[in-house]
Parts: C-alpha cells; sequence; structure tokens
C-alpha cells in the first residue's frame, strides 16, 4: 500500500501502466465498488499520480492515465511485486532482453512476453533504436515471427556480458 492512498493505489497505478489511458469505468475491473474508485482516483490525482480527461462522446466519458510522476512510482511497484513474485532483475529490462536473446539466439514475442512483464513496450523501443529486429520464419505454417538482435544488439550483448564478468571479479 503506498502511504495514505488505501490499499487498492498500486492496484490502480499498475493498472494503468499495463493498460494506458483508460476509461474511468474500465476501473472495475481491479475494484468493484464505483465509489471506490471514484475516491482513488481524485485521491491519486490529488498527489499527481494521474490526470482525468473529459471527453464528449455523445455523453460525457472520463479517461484516466498516468502522469510522468505516477508513471515512475507504478514501474516502482511493478518491479517490487515482479521481485516479491521471485523475478530477479541484473539489468534494466532492456539490458535484461539484449543479454537473453544473446544467450537464446531467437525467440517467439510470446516467449519472450512469458520472462518478460512489459515485452511488448519493450521490444518497440528496442526496434526503434535497431538493437532487434524481427524476422519471420516461412518453413512451418503458420509463418513463425522470431525477435533476434541485430549487429548493433549483438555489440551492446557483448558489453554486456564483459560488464557480467567485470561485476563477477
Amino acid at each position: 500500500m503506498i502511504t495514505g492512498l488505501g490499499k487498492h493505489a498500486s492496484t490502480v497505478l499498475i493498472f494503468l501502466l499495463e493498460r494506458g489511458k483508460i476509461k474511468k469505468t474500465d476501473l472495475k475491473e481491479v475494484i468493484s465498488n464505483p465509489q471506490t474508485y471514484d475516491r482513488m482516483v481524485k485521491e491519486l490525482k490529488n498527489v499527481g499520480f494521474v490526470e482525468v480527461r473529459e471527453k464528449v462522446i455523445g455523453r460525457r466519458v472520463l479517461f484516466v492515465s498516468l502522469t510522468p510522476k505516477g508513471r515512475a512510482v507504478a514501474e516502482q511497484l511493478k518491479h517490487a511485486e515482479d521481485a516479491a513474485k521471485g523475478r530477479k532483475f541484473t539489468f534494466p529490462d532492456k539490458f535484461a532482453i539484449i543479454s537473453f536473446l544473446d544467450k537464446k539466439g531467437s525467440t517467439s514475442l510470446h516467449d519472450l512476453k512469458d520472462e518478460f512483464q512489459d515485452a511488448t513496450e519493450l521490444v518497440r523501443d528496442l526496434e526503434r533504436l535497431k538493437i532487434i529486429k524481427q524476422e519471420i520464419d516461412h518453413s512451418s505454417h503458420p509463418p513463425v515471427n522470431f525477435i533476434v538482435l541485430t549487429e548493433k544488439g549483438k555489440e551492446i550483448a557483448l558489453l554486456l556480458r564483459k560488464i557480467e564478468e567485470i561485476l563477477k571479479g
């Protein structure tokens, strides 16, 4: 629980981290009582963790999303939750994915999602940085999409291996 914000604050922040901008009524997926999620959104807004935007789509709809401050808190909460479940963190997740691909050679996005909670977003970032790329294996039906390191990614993986060796001392 985040001090002073009630027992649902962590749940709501992590839910928003995973979903992005949502309709306020979507919070019913994690909090059953509308008055409770109304109060929670108000409290999170007051401390600067979320923003609420009104949009009229035939009727008034309220959208809730994380602020940069809220995103930072939610990411820390997510890491703490993952650590409590036994997930280990040796590098930031982007580096962990690079090391994972270095060891495996290639993997499917599905397998990567099993290993890393935020894999989809991280894959997009790594693709944009030209560190990984997706290749399609047409030898099976349906074709399988694999993620592999680019040459730039292999250089980074080599440096990460050297850092691991230094840390092991």
